[in-house]
């Protein structure tokens, strides 16, 4: 898998990420420890988004500043709030 997206990252290269991040063992694997579907239809609540993010860092896969994971498990930009 390509290293983590950041705000930089095209839409395009953006969604064939989380196209490949969905079906990586790491997600699968923190989906299946969760209870969680594996197929990619799932809503994260806050508390899952941050433990998945956690469990990345602990993988070897860090977050770029400006990115998150979302409610569905994809990497996507943190909207700008001002």
């Amino acid at each position: 898998m390509a290293s983590t997206p950041t705000r930089d990252t095209s839409e395009v290269a953006l969604d064939q990420f989380n196209q490949q991040w969905r079906v990586s063992p790491v997600y699968q694997n923190f989906m299946r420890k969760n209870g969680l579907p594996t197929d990619g239809r799932v809503t994260l609540s806050k508390q899952q988004q941050q433990a998945l993010e956690d469990e990345l860092r602990r993988n070897g896969m860090p977050i770029a500043n400006g990115m998150k994971i979302d409610d569905h498990g994809n990497f996507n930009q943190v909207k700008d709030v001002s």
